[in-house]
């Protein structure tokens, strides 16, 4: 028979839902001022709403531990009256106590261990900082100072123990979400309802985007929501709800490529992959996989024809324009012949599937999946070491290996992170083996790149500070040291591999692989930001809540 839940229980999950609510829909969408200092109004918004879920939790928890103090009070008075049964019931008290501290240890996940490394990490590296002060309150730059980590990391505990996911946190997030994308696109062909560029000159209306902000941040921030969109369609039995995620993706879809930035191919293409590791267990997974294919297939073609009309009506657009002058995502992505391909390959594994499933004949999953990822393994290594190789010899390669030397980064690459990336490599070298620990200091990337990025940084900017390596694993390094490095990156690797053995029992564990995997990709060309982390950290809270649940896929 189940459990009837005390009243104090069901107001600490309905806190932890009013959170999830308000981060999922209210704070993508909120802005103070237009893009100006976009960041600032979302880091407040951030800090309202996480300082407000503990206290409410340890408010309604404070009157559940106070009305079982009282009772325990009143029952030792009872057990008073009786002689000889007192000695006894403290030496049982006791042990009781500390078999319950081994067994809260045990519980004790492995993200869960690592989230504790990264607190102690990024509580060192603030007190050890350059500026302590600067790290703690992170007033410039990212913005991304001690109170912000400290606020993620309990929004995360407190979300994995008391929220409790199900339909109506889905169709939050779709409700939420589209109206962040269905803004991006009208702001990609210069048609902007909520006026957001007032305060902008002509030449900036090709950097910022919908309620985001920053171009690059918005593809960071679609690298979560469209994997988790992605995860949720392969594993939902409710056709409404199906029908809402195909929706959602197409605009998704259409919406990454709005951002004008290359980085969503990363993310969105790492969640394909994990996608399709877990597609092949089954003919319905890979049926599913193949329909979020076409979904994408589909959002392409929509991009392709309304470039094309934008084109015919001379559309000034910046955003446009900028789209239009991109040779990897307007003439690769969206070359007419890999279209043709992709609908073929679709087509064709959805007949191929059909036949399977009417022969009642299931997908030789550890055959594909060897072959598969065995072949993407072994380019990935050779790629890896090619890459390498090109960068790590000073001189022109000759011969036979001269075509490393198109492997080479140069400084330009990437918007300049060719020369940011070699600076803070060279840079973190030279610190001293404490701070190569414990970091230079939270949110004080500028003041280390200045003392060991060289003369050239200022200048190779035009004055402009270098706030962040644009690489999550340099700025971490260089901010954390490898103590909150470790941490962090152990969370997020962990929760995903915790939640990719999870799936066979509940396949909605799925998502979480997916989301950590996209974020992770776009993070090798991106970097965290006082937006995108507190997010992260909402997204593993709701994948932690969702191991305690039964039947959530449906």
């Amino acid at each position: 028979m189940k459990q009837k839940k005390s009243l104090m229980y069901v107001f600490l999950e309905g806190s932890a839902a009013l959170y999830a609510i308000m981060m999922l829909v209210l704070f993508p969408l909120f802005y103070a001022n237009n893009f100006i200092d976009i960041s600032t109004a979302k880091l407040s918004f951030f800090r309202v709403c996480s300082i407000g879920l503990p206290l409410l939790i340890f408010m309604f928890a404070g009157m559940g531990w106070l009305q079982k103090y009282k009772e325990s009070v009143q029952q030792k008075g009872k057990n008073h009256k009786k002689k000889g049964k007192t000695a006894p019931r403290q030496e049982t008290a006791a042990m009781t106590k500390g078999e319950a501290v081994k067994k809260w240890l045990s519980e004790i996940s492995v993200p869960g261990w690592f989230a504790l490394v990264f607190t102690v990490g990024v509580c060192i590296a603030t007190i050890f900082s350059a500026n302590p002060l600067e790290s703690w309150q992170g007033l410039g730059g990212r913005k991304l100072g001690l109170q912000v980590f400290l606020l993620c990391v309990v929004s995360y505990v407190l979300l994995g123990k008391y929220l409790r996911p199900g339909k109506w946190l889905i169709w939050t997030f779709f409700a939420g979400n589209s109206i962040v994308c269905a803004l991006a696109v009208l702001n990609f062909w210069a048609v902007d309802p909520l006026g957001m560029y007032e305060n902008l000159v002509k030449e900036q209306y090709d950097m910022f985007i919908s309620t985001i902000g920053n171009v690059n941040a918005c593809s960071s921030y679609l690298c979560m929501v469209v994997p988790a969109a992605m995860a949720v369609y392969m594993v939902v039995k409710t056709k409404a709800l199906r029908a809402a995620a195909a929706v959602f993706l197409v605009l998704g879809f259409w919406t990454c490529y709005c951002t004008v930035s290359e980085s969503w191919l990363l993310g969105v293409g790492a969640a394909f992959l994990v996608l399709l590791w877990f597609a092949m267990s089954n003919n319905e997974y890979m049926q599913r996989f193949l329909e979020i294919f076409g979904l994408f297939w589909l959002a392409s073609l929509l991009m392709k024809i309304s470039c094309f009309i934008g084109s015919g009506a001379g559309s000034q657009s910046l955003m446009f324009l900028k789209f239009y002058a991109n040779k990897v995502q307007k003439d690769i992505v969206l070359n007419g012949y890999l279209l043709a391909a992709e609908g073929i390959l679709i087509a064709g594994g959805m007949l191929l599937i059909r036949s399977r499933k009417k022969r009642q004949k299931e997908l030789p999953s550890r055959l594909l999946r060897i072959c598969v990822f065995g072949v993407l393994a072994v380019i990935a290594g050779f790629g890896i070491v090619c890459l390498i190789a090109a960068n790590v010899k000073q001189e022109d390669w000759q011969g036979t290996f001269a075509f490393l030397n198109k492997l080479k980064i140069k400084d330009n690459f990437g918007s300049s992170r060719g020369y940011i990336w070699k600076i803070t490599v060279k840079g973190w070298a030279g610190l001293p083996l404490w701070d190569k620990i414990t970091g230079y200091g939270l949110n004080c990337y500028n003041m280390f790149i200045e003392q060991y990025g060289g003369e050239g940084v200022a200048s190779a900017f035009g004055g402009a500070k270098l706030v962040d390596a644009h690489n999550e694993l340099m700025q971490f390094m260089t901010t954390t040291g490898v103590l909150g490095t470790v941490g962090y990156f152990g969370l997020l690797i962990g929760t995903a591999v915790r939640t990719a053995k999870k799936y066979i029992q509940k396949p909605i564990m799925m998502l979480g692989a997916a989301v950590i995997c996209g974020y992770l990709a776009q993070g090798i060309v991106n970097n965290p930001t006082a937006f995108l982390t507190p997010y992260l950290f909402l997204a593993l809270g709701i994948i932690k809540s969702l191991e305690n649940l039964e039947n959530v896929e449906k």
